[in-house]
């Protein structure tokens, strides 16, 4: 049972917030973000592996104003199969926003990491954001030499593999190969602005793409070094004129 609750949630069970913000004269906007589970992803696991009569939370006043949430599986402890509940518990107070809501929802995310849901989570360090121009999520900024404030878009990082559900974990040889196709188009229409060096070095690293969390971080690798490369020519031009 407790293998099946810590078990690593699909990318949809999964929300995203920004640490930290900002603007880099060089590279552009950047952010800094961090995983949790959603409070319904609990929920959802909890009545898959110990079913819904098995499974309880409540919540109390915690310390400072903040909230206490326990969450109480039924276990079975007697020889005559006789049952008793089991309390795991952790607070977290309240949030400037929605306050009420959001330290009930914080309370019950730590109180399910003692049961291990979620708690693969906290291996996760923080993590760059992928900005593009058309993300999923929006993100604030302010420029440090300007003061502007600004807003901008970006995804959610990709997860190690042993941050993905099994399922998810996949050898899928078209998609491998559609990728490496595209990593070597890349490479194809920037070689202005690559080395010989850097070119060999990228091909090396597709050719040794065996997965497909490795051909996504291979396209994320090199589709970011272009980028930044290209935001550098762009500077130097300006210099010169």
């Amino acid at each position: 049972m407790f293998d099946e609750l810590k078990a690593p949630f699909a990318q949809e069970d999964l929300e995203w917030r920004v640490q930290r913000a900002g603007m880099h004269k060089d590279n552009g906007e950047w952010a800094i973000v961090l995983t949790y589970i959603t409070n319904r992803a609990i929920m959802d696991r909890l009545d898959a592996v110990v079913e819904p009569q098995n499974w309880q939370n409540l919540f109390t006043e915690g310390p400072d104003g903040g909230v206490m949430c326990g969450i109480g599986l039924r276990c079975i402890t007697k020889r005559d199969g006789r049952s008793d509940w089991r309390w795991k518990w952790d607070g977290a107070p309240n949030t400037d926003i929605e306050s009420v809501k959001g330290g009930l929802s914080d309370a019950m995310k730590r109180a399910a990491v003692h049961w291990g849901i979620g708690r693969y989570l906290y291996k996760l360090p923080a993590t760059w954001a992928k900005i593009t121009k058309n993300g999923k999520y929006t993100a604030r900024g302010q420029d440090k030499y300007s003061e502007v404030k600004y807003n901008f878009k970006w995804d959610p990082p990709d997860l190690p593999d042993w941050a993905l559900p099994q399922d998810d974990r996949l050898v899928d040889t078209d998609y491998i190969k559609e990728t490496q196709d595209k990593i070597a188009r890349l490479i194809d229409d920037s070689k202005d602005i690559l080395s010989e060096e850097s070119i060999q070095t990228y091909r090396l690293d597709y050719g040794a793409i065996q997965s497909n969390e490795d051909a996504r971080n291979a396209l994320g690798a090199v589709e970011d070094d272009l980028i930044k490369l290209r935001r550098g020519e762009r500077k130097a031009e300006k210099e010169i004129y």
